[in-house]
Formats: structure tokens, C-alpha cells, sequence
């Protein structure tokens, strides 16, 4: 999951957690209320055919989730860490706070 808070390079820190066969997640910490943050999913690289997701291409009814030059943003409410799942078939993208 590159972005803003883990590096915009794919390497192993960006590597999501599998949580069941269809979502995915990793846990973005240090996050400052009203401070967003960008990130893509990705399948280890951004080439198209390694599944870059943008926000063009997720689902969400979470309005602290909106986009940024084609990335998903994040806006926490609250200062801390969030637990940030994607579900790979529905592609819906969601935050817990932890």
C-alpha cells in the first residue's frame, strides 16, 4: 500500500496483511486529525497489470475518504492509528480506528 505515510516505493513496510480471502489491510499509524494522507493498493508494483487501485477504481461510503490526484486521500477525524481495509472483489475501502 504506497503512499504518503509508508513511502511511495514498493517494498516489504507497504505489504498489507491478509485479514480472510477477500480483504486486506494494514494499519497506518501516527495519522493527525484533519491532516490527510495518499495511498494506492497495489499488487507489488505500477504496471497495470499488477492491479493499481486509485480512487477511481474503490468504493466508499465513508466520507473521510475522498481523491488526490487520481490517489485515495484519508482524512482521519481523530489523531492516531487506523486500520485501512480493502476488500479485493467488492473493492470497497474502509478505516477503523485503533
Amino acid at each position: 500500500m504506497p503512499g504518503s505515510v509508508l513511502g511511495w516505493a514498493h517494498t516489504e513496510t507497504q505489504e498489507m496483511t491478509k485479514e480472510s480471502d477477500a480483504v486486506w489491510f494494514a494499519p497506518l499509524g501516527g495519522l493527525t486529525a484533519n491532516s490527510p494522507v495518499e495511498f494506492k493498493f497495489t499488487g507489488g508494483g505500477w504496471n497495470d497489470d499488477q492491479h493499481v487501485h486509485g480512487i477511481g477504481d474503490v468504493t466508499t461510503d465513508d466520507n473521510r475518504f475522498g481523491e488526490n490526484n487520481g490517489n485515495i486521500e484519508f482524512t482521519p477525524a481523530e489523531d492516531g492509528t487506523y486500520k485501512i481495509s480493502f476488500n479485493i472483489l467488492t473493492k470497497q475501502v474502509s478505516a477503523e480506528k485503533q
